[in-house]
């Protein structure tokens, strides 16, 4: 896999084929079953000796809320902070969980 750096987003499709940007967990991606594939990967990764293991991952794009709403609008929608750190908490937890599951810690590597 050529794969080093993930970039986490989620949006909801419409039935006429348009989309808007959703919650990291809500949405039409399943987050769970891609954060999954990335720690076990990771896991792959670092019992074949590989020194690339490690995969980056973080969310792309926010949710705008609370104070986020009172500041002016970004010429980058979707990156206004409080969003995207409610993001990287989502998917900091799910790692969490997920590798607990797997009995890995959260760095996909096993315990």
């Amino acid at each position: 896999s050529r794969f080093h750096v993930f970039h986490l987003r989620s949006t909801q499709r419409n039935a006429d084929g348009s989309f808007y940007e959703a919650s990291h967990l809500g949405g039409s991606v399943d987050m769970y079953a891609v954060v999954k594939e990335i720690l076990l990967e990771m896991k792959r990764r670092k019992e074949s000796g590989r020194p690339d293991w490690q995969l980056a991952f973080r969310p792309d794009h926010g949710l705008t809320m609370l104070d986020d709403l009172k500041k002016p609008a970004l010429k980058t929608p979707g990156y206004h902070c409080i969003g995207r750190m409610r993001g990287l908490s989502e998917i900091r937890g799910l790692q969490l969980g997920i590798a607990r599951s797997l009995s890995l810690d959260s760095t996909g590597e096993g315990k």
